[in-house]
């Protein structure tokens, strides 16, 4: 979640257990995380981390080797 609030609005609807996964540093991250926040659900980050060579998992991803800061 992250990219449009509405998908959010619409999903957060369902009467269910259901846990969030937003990304970081999409244009309305944290408007949906503040959202869901509000309604009582419950929200993870997706964090994308390194993966197989060559493939770029995207702005935001940590990799193997990075300084703790």
């Amino acid at each position: 979640m992250g990219p449009d609030i509405k998908e959010a609005e619409q999903l957060a609807s369902i009467d269910g257990d259901l846990t969030f996964s937003v990304m970081p540093l999409k244009p309305h991250t944290q408007e949906v995380a503040r959202y869901l926040h509000e309604k009582g659900r419950e929200i993870m980050l997706h964090l994308p981390m390194q993966g197989a060579p060559g493939f770029d998992p995207g702005e935001g991803a940590i990799y193997r080797g990075m300084p703790p800061e």
